[in-house]
Order: C-alpha cells, then structure tokens, then sequence
C-alpha cells in the first residue's frame, strides 16, 4: 500500500505519527483502523521539526504487533502502522522474550519443525528447496511470545530453506538466524541431520580448568597452511591444518608441532561463516574473519566443498578431534559486537530496532567502527549470544571462548555466558578484550576492564603488559624488552600477575599476558621498525626475552603463531584483508629459527613443572615472590616453594654483570638448556629470562 506520511507505534499507547507540512495544516485528526475497526486518536502534542510536523498520539486499544494496521487522515491520507520505540521498551520485552530451546529447526525423519522469533512480523513463509531441486513454499503460524512456526511431515534431511518475511510493506528474505548449515556464502540454510555429524573420537585432554595453566596459541586456519612451506595438500582448509609434514629440520608443521611445543590451547580466529571472502574462490580474497554473517555455521571458505551440507561441519570436527588427539584444547574467537553487514544480515529485518544500540536521536552507532553495535543487553539478543555459545560447546568440543572487543558487551550478559557454559563444562576458560570504548551502555554495565570486579573469572588481554614490553605502537615507544628503559615498579607487578596492591586485577587469572597477536605489528617487525639500527642476532636476543617474560610470569601466557620463529608480515602493521603474501605463516622460518622453538619449547616445559609460575591468587604472590635486587637492566626474583627456591632473572641488556649468589646452585635453566652445576657466582651478559634453582 502506499504511504502518504510515516506513523510508528513507540509504546503500547503510544503512536508518533510524521506528516510533511505540504500534505497538511498543523490541526490534524487520525485514525487507527484494522479490519472494520477504528479508533481516533488523542493528539497529546505537536512538535515542529523543519519540513514535518511530529504528532504524539495516544491509543486505548491493544495493537496486536503481528496484525496490520493503518492511520487514515481526515482528507483519507494514510500510512501502515510501523514498529517503532515499542521494540526497546521493557513491557516489550517482558511480554515477548522467548524461553524456549528450540529456535531454528529439529528434525526427524519423520518430521522437521521450524520456529522464528519476529513478534512484529505480520506474514512468515518458509521457502524449501529438496535435493532434486524441488521448491516449495509454506506458511508459518504465529504462535505467542513473538514465535512463528511450521512442522512439516515428511524427511527434509538435506532440503535448503530461507525465510520470506513481511513486516512492513514488503517481503525480505533472510537466512535463519539459528541456521547450522549453509551453501556456498550462504544463499540457503539446509535441514541437516546432526546424528550423521562427523563422530568424535577423543576426549577433551584433561586441564585442571585454572586459567593460569593454559598456554594459549592464537592461529589462524587458514594462515596456518596456505603457505607451501606448510607442505600441505588441502592448503588452507580445516583439514590441512590437522596434516603433518616433515619439515626440513624433521619436525612437522601441523598439530603435531603444537604438541610438540607442549601448548595446551589452541585458540582459532573466527571459524564461525563470515563475510569478505568467496567461499568458492578462497585465494581471491583474504579476511581474519570478523566479519559475522552466520553465526551457527562453520566458515565454508576453509570447507573442501561449501556446497556440501555437511563438508564444513564435519572436516571442523575432525580438525578439533585431531587437536585433542595431539593433547590440545580449541579455544573459538567470537564476535558479538557486530555483524558484518546490517543491511543483510536478519536481525533487522526480523525486529528493525530492537538487535542494535541507537543514539539519542535513533541512529545506529558505530562504536565498532562496523557500522552497527549489537544490543547485547537485550533479553533476546543475550539469549541469542547464549544459546549460540552453548551450541558451538557441545557440538564441536570447544572448550574456551576469546570474545572480540568484549567492552562492548554487557556485564549481566558476560556473566550469564560464564555460569552457563562452566554448568556444561567446568574446564571452560574465558577471556577477552576489555578495551573500555565510550558506547550507549553506562560505564558501569561495560564489560571492560575497569569493571572486573563486577563479572565472573573472565580474563583480559593485558595491553599494559604488551607496550611496557613490547613498546607502544601508537606512542612509537621502547618496550623494555626492546632495550628500552620503564617504570620498573610497573614492570613488578606486571611480571606478578597485575594484581598485587590491586594493580589491574583481583588474581592472576585475569591477566592474558601477550606481546604480540594478530592485530597490529608482530613483535619481529615492530622491533625493526623501532629499533632499524639492531642487528639480527639481537633481535632475535629480544624475541627470546619476550617469550621468557611471558611464559614465566604470573598470569596467562598468550603466544601468536610464528612468533616463536620470527614471524614477520612485512612491515603491515593491519592485515585483516591483506593477502596470503603478507598473514600465512612461512614455516622455513621455524626451521631458521630453530633455537628460538627451542626456546619457547624449554620454557613451556618449565611453567608445567613448576608450580610457582602458576599461582591462582594474589596471596600466593605475596607470600612466595620477593624482589632482591632491581636496576634500570635487570629485575631479581627469589620465588619461594616447598621443595626449592629459585632466583629469577629478567635482563634486557648486553652489560656484563657477576652476581654473587648466597646458596649454591644446583640447576641453571636459560631456557635452551638445563643442566647440573655447582655454582655460586654468575656471570650474565646478554638479554634473556635466567632461572636458577637451589634445593631445600
């Protein structure tokens, strides 16, 4: 129908009805009509707002959002009556948030059901597609709390299906929002039978479920493979990063690899369907993959055939599976701030308004820089969040989630997400970026990192312990590990866990301690960008001190891949949709580099040793670690345990210095070697992490 002036309902006794000056005089009367009933409305106020005036009305009756509506003028001018407001209104949500566990499909053999949350739909239509190509289409009941749905009796196994829906004027067809399956860059969502999904055959590898014991290693799969040197045949695909192949040094570059290096988390960049690459032409275009555009589906673009209704899910599982076969948990970055593209995606198109944060002038905002802020704090969009979350922990096997730009979300939500999935799995880690970005949200409701004391046990990416090692990107400063000078204050309680004289967290299981990830410079190339004069071999002097630092502090250790080994992207400092060229990783680096695998392998094997680089609270800290000598160069620990007590060293300089221990030494770790020695006066003379130890 047409549209002579716009009229939205913002309460359920309230309408606000927009009218161009040229199609009326200020004094107007209006009418509410369904079907051959009518109702005038009662004009509260009239606001002038430049070309339109703007009239608040008030109704008695009951709008019953799933019905059609129209306002008629007294000159039967007329508009269809929009959601407005109402969809951000508490009664609205008390009224229609949905309990139930059963959104998207379930299906049988002998029948499949279908349910959609859209209270202000006003017509759903599910259109089927059969494997011989077969198309049909069927309507959906409204049932109560916003839930349209169809059972259809017969097999639909392997059937695609999308939406057509009408909330307005017109129809728009959209994607489940709780799909599972889809084709090639998701034209359709298939009905598939999650009994076929590819079986696991290992179990989790056992973890005690305290943060500080995980040593999380972030890659990407495709950047994991794609690169030759990788020796892989199905180059960046799930299945090629599970491959293992000899490289030239003898070891492998899959997951054996990690095992080897002895990691216990393998944290996956998004592998949930994202947009910004062709799924059937992968090399055409590069994405990381924050780019969400089906939630509940595996990204097809790392899949052999996308087109497969089950090729995607299944050749994930078997990358997850063949991870716990090598001792490794999988830990799945997701992204709930945003959506790729607003505008596609269904959330707006199922309830316009409800899903996304808007202004105090109802524009969207963009504090994502996406353009558009998931509401998170919205019963339906947490439940969305939720039940995704639940359904990636059992049916893939994750066993900890990395939450991206987390400061955007809301407490109560992350909260929620805590208690449920540790309920499922009590091993389950949490953590994410706590980045505190000024958003529509109160300071208070932020999920961010000022506001840990309100959530639950979820970890943070400690960015202050990223720039006073690695330097400050933006600041174009020294990190200490690159040889520059800091607040050696700081660099105590950082190096003990950020929590001692609640330094920035309550306990050390907060603290993600990184020095490099896949945003920004790696720690190879930013070291070359601030420091062109160094030569090589102190470089790689540095790198070896980062890895120390991280692995033998308190706190959570993060590595990137590759960063064991150099990894350099060339001097990009942002290559989310840069090429192959610049993010795969070149594994003939690992074999140059092999004494600084060495290294990291060395150090991961000392933190599982011993327990007193793990401790889980701050009293610990206190009781066992002291400092016995600091300078602008070096910082000493004695860390104090039951059967041993170990000096450790932090140097970040080339100066020649003798220590004059008071004990004798019984072991010297540098992290290549460990050996016996007798031994009370050392000599160190370049950058490194040293630990010595002496028996009780």
């Amino acid at each position: 129908m047409r549209n002579d002036f716009n009229s939205y309902l913002d309460a359920f006794n309230r309408i606000t009805i927009i009218i161009n000056k040229q199609l009326c005089m200020r004094q107007k009367t209006f009418c509410l009509v369904r079907d051959t009933d009518s109702e005038e409305l009662y004009i509260e106020s009239i606001e002038d707002i430049g070309k339109d005036f703007k009239y608040n009305c008030i109704i008695k009756e009951y709008v019953k959002l799933n019905k059609d509506y129209t306002i008629y003028d007294e000159s039967q001018n007329r508009s269809r009556l929009r959601s407005g407001k109402i969809v951000r209104t508490a009664l609205f949500e008390m009224m229609y948030a949905y309990e139930g566990n059963d959104l998207g499909f379930t299906y049988s053999k002998e029948k499949t059901t279908f349910k959609l949350w859209t209270p202000v739909a006003k017509e759903v239509e599910i259109e089927l597609i059969s494997p011989t190509n077969q198309i049909g289409f069927y309507d959906l009941t409204y049932t109560d709390h916003g839930v349209w749905e169809i059972t259809l009796n017969e097999d639909l196994e392997c059937f695609k299906y999308r939406y057509n829906i009408r909330v307005n004027d017109q129809f728009e067809t959209i994607n489940d929002p709780y799909g599972i399956s889809s084709d090639a860059n998701g034209y359709y969502n298939y009905v598939i039978n999650l009994d076929k999904k590819y079986k696991f055959m290992k179990e989790k590898p056992s973890f005690s479920g305290n943060p500080v014991d995980a040593i999380i290693y972030e890659a990407s799969v495709r950047d994991f493979s794609i690169s030759p040197t990788s020796r892989a045949v199905h180059r960046g695909k799930y299945i090629g990063m599970a491959e293992n192949h000899p490289g030239s040094n003898g070891l492998p570059t899959g997951l054996s690899y990690l095992e080897y290096l002895g990691i216990t988390h393998l944290q996956l960049l998004p592998i949930f369907d994202f947009g910004g690459v062709d799924e059937l032409n992968q090399t055409n275009e590069y994405n990381w993959g924050y780019n969400p555009e089906q939630y509940n589906v595996p990204e097809g673009s790392y899949a052999k055939n996308p087109n497969d209704p089950y090729s995607r899910i299944n050749e994930l599982c078997y990358l997850i599976d063949s991870a716990h076969a090598n001792n490794i948990r999988v830990v799945m970055d997701v992204v709930f701030n945003h959506v790729y593209k607003i505008e596609e995606f269904p959330f707006d198109k199922l309830v316009p308004g409800y899903f996304y944060r808007v202004d105090q002038n109802e524009l969207l905002t963009n504090v994502s820089g996406c353009g558009n802020d998931l509401a998170t704090e919205r019963k339906m969009a947490r439940k969305f969040i939720i039940d995704s979350l639940v359904f990636w922990t059992k049916n893939y096997n994750i066993s900890g989630f990395r939450f991206d730009l987390m400061g955007l979300l809301d407490i109560e939500t992350m909260n929620q997400v805590y208690k449920t999935l540790k309920d499922i799995d009590s091993t389950m880690i949490c953590y994410g970026e706590g980045w505190n970005m000024p958003n529509s949200l109160p300071e208070s409701q932020r999920a961010c990192m000022s506001n840990t004391k309100a959530l639950s046990e979820i970890g943070f990416f400690n960015d202050k312990f990223r720039d006073a090692m690695r330097g400050n990107q933006w600041n174009h400063t020294l990190g200490y590990v690159n040889g520059g000078k800091h607040n050696i204050h700081e660099l105590i309680a950082l190096i003990t866990g950020s929590c001692i004289d609640n330094y920035l967290f309550d306990n050390p299981n907060l603290t993600i301690n990184y020095v490099e990830c896949h945003d920004n410079y790696t720690f190879y190339d930013y070291t070359k960008k601030i420091n062109p004069w160094l030569t090589e071999k102190t470089r790689i002097d540095y790198q070896a001190l980062s890895l120390g630092i991280v692995l033998l502090s308190q706190g959570v250790p993060f590595i990137h891949a590759g960063q064991e080994f150099l990894r350099t992207k060339k001097g990009i400092e942002n290559s989310y949709n840069i090429d192959d060229e610049i993010n795969q990783i070149d594994w003939s680096r690992r074999d140059d580099n092999i004494e600084l695998v060495l290294v990291l392998k060395d150090l991961i094997k000392l933190r599982k040793e011993i327990k007193e680089f793990r401790f889980t609270n701050k009293q610990q800290i206190v009781e066992n670690i002291s400092v016995i000598e600091k300078n602008d160069s070096s910082i000493v620990f004695r860390i104090n345990s039951i059967e041993n007590i170990y000096i450790l060293i932090v140097k970040n300089d080339y100066q020649e210095e003798s220590r004059k221990l008071d004990f004798t030494i019984t072991e010297i770790f540098d992290g290549r070697l460990i050996k016996n020695d007798i031994i009370n006066t050392i000599i160190i003379n370049k950058p490194g992490v040293y630990l010595y130890k002496k028996e009780v």
